[in-house]
């Protein structure tokens, strides 16, 4: 009888857990918030360019959400995504091998530099929730990950074992 009352203790406080993950608000970007900026922040720090509507048809940024028409603003190795009202989100970064693109989250720095391994150890320490895809002999290809409290989530991309893109991810 007592086994089956630590089985059933067990399963419970397994499922208490609280789930830990990524807070999407402790993302920075040369110095800029990845979640939550302006038009004439990212301006300010990348330059002018032109706004690019999207034409997404599902996700949070898709042309039937309430808040569009969205727009991105795309710049080398870099695009960010949103509008005026909402204010602007990371969307993509492409990493350069030098490690001079850098985005940040608190303390550790995500980079071209970042090896398999590292991204590995770290997000495994952060997060409780972490999914590997596309493992092949030991080669990952991407981590992808939700945001604390949030339906959408931050994949991660690797090529030759190391950090090659972010993306920001929503459901369709």
């Amino acid at each position: 009888m007592s086994t089956i009352i630590l089985l059933i203790f067990s399963f419970l406080t397994s499922n208490l857990q609280e789930k830990t993950t990524f807070d999407a608000s402790k993302f920075t970007l040369d110095g800029i918030s990845c979640f939550q900026t302006t038009e004439a922040e990212i301006k300010k720090t990348y330059g002018d360019v032109v706004l690019t509507e999207t034409d997404y048809e599902c996700g949070f940024f898709s042309v039937d959400q309430p808040g569009s028409p969205y727009f991105q603003m795309i710049y080398p190795n870099i695009n960010w995504i949103g509008n005026s009202k909402e204010g602007y989100q990371i969307d993509e970064i492409k990493f350069d091998p030098e490690g001079k693109i850098q985005l940040k989250y608190e303390d550790f720095v995500f980079s071209g530099l970042n090896t398999q391994e590292e991204l590995e150890s770290f997000m495994g320490e952060k997060s409780n929730s972490i999914q590997i895809h596309q493992r092949d002999d030991e080669v990952l290809r991407s981590l992808f990950n939700y945001f604390d409290k949030s339906d959408d989530a931050l994949m991660l991309i690797l090529k030759g074992g190391k950090l090659i893109e972010f993306h920001y991810w929503s459901p369709c």
